[in-house]
């Protein structure tokens, strides 16, 4: 990259889609425990300590699922400016 051998917008995608694939890594070990709260609630019906329990469990999902829209808006991004970079 430095040496120039490689455009800067191709660099840029494949970045981009390393940062997509760890998300996306992190999102299945992530939601495994959600998935557990909710059959616990299909089972047991709500309560508020579920319900507490499925929001903590939610919160680094939400930012694993925020990283994969980052990345991809990055790989869009470095296509679209192709011709510039």
């Amino acid at each position: 990259l430095l040496e120039g051998s490689l455009p800067l917008w191709l660099a840029l995608k494949g970045y981009a889609y390393v940062i997509i694939g760890v998300a996306a890594i992190a999102l299945e070990r992530w939601f495994h425990p959600v998935g557990a709260s909710f059959m616990q609630l299909a089972e047991s019906g709500a309560s508020e300590a579920l319900d507490r329990q499925i929001s903590s469990e939610l919160k680094p999902v939400y930012a694993s699922v925020l990283c994969i829209y980052a990345g991809t808006v990055l790989a869009g991004i470095a296509g679209l400016l192709k011709p510039v970079l």
